[in-house]
This record gives C-alpha cells, structure tokens and sequence, in this order.
C-alpha cells in the first residue's frame, strides 16, 4: 500500500480559495401561523428558506446557540416598543428573557417542586373524629 507524505513548501505562495461545504444561514424574522387551525413557528432565514416547527420545544432541539441569540435579538427589537399580542408572542419573549437576561429583582420565579407533605398525628386525629360524626 503506497502512501502520500504532504510536505510544506515555505517558498510556494499559492493560495487556494476554498468553498465552505455547508454555510449557516442567519436567522432574520419569525411569523406565529396557523396550520389546521394550530399555531406554528415559521422561522424565516436569510436566504429567504422557511422551517416551521410545531411546538418551542422542536425549536430548541433543531436550533443553536448563535440561532436562538439571533431569535432573541429579533424578539427583543419587535416588543421594545410594544407589547406581544397573543399567547405564542408573549411565551416566546418570556422564554427567551429568561434565557438570555438575569430576572430582575420585582420579576418572581416560580419553581416546581414536588414533595411529599406528611399529616401530623393530630391532623389525622382530627380528620378521623370529623368523620365520626
């Protein structure tokens, strides 16, 4: 089996210009369309392609960091001025905020938790001798 060795030339001065195999095309507007009647996210890139994806969550999955910075960007300049209109609007901005900005002090974050909250003995006690009458 014959093998090639590459070896650099200092004295050569010919530059190749490369073609990048797969470009990434920058994120510039977003649309909330109803397909049969469900919303959708039409994402609208710069060369002018579209992606819709069904839920925020299929978003995030296909989407990148410099995507979704771009998305914030183009959120965050549509309502500085005024605010979301319906439900997906406002959820994409919160979401994004969220994201991308550290809460404010007056902004209150809620955090799910599940426990288990035992009775006490004498809230059992209770709730037997109520059931006795």
């Amino acid at each position: 089996m014959k093998r090639l060795e590459v070896v650099d030339d200092k004295d050569d001065d010919v530059f190749i210009k490369a073609t990048p195999l797969a470009r990434k095309v920058p994120v510039v507007d977003y649309q909330i369309v109803l397909v049969d009647n469900k919303p959708r996210f039409n994402i609208i890139k710069a060369d002018e392609t579209h992606q819709l994806y069904i839920s925020f969550t299929t978003l995030l999955k296909n989407f990148d960091r410099e995507d979704l910075e771009n998305l914030w960007g183009i959120v965050k300049k549509r309502f500085s001025t005024s605010k979301p209109t319906n439900f997906f609007d406002e959820y994409l901005l919160l979401t994004l905020r969220t994201m991308f900005e550290k809460p404010d002090e007056q902004d209150a974050l809620i955090l799910l938790a599940e426990r288990r909250y035992p009775l006490s003995r004498f809230t059992l006690e209770q709730l037997v001798n109520v059931t006795r009458l």
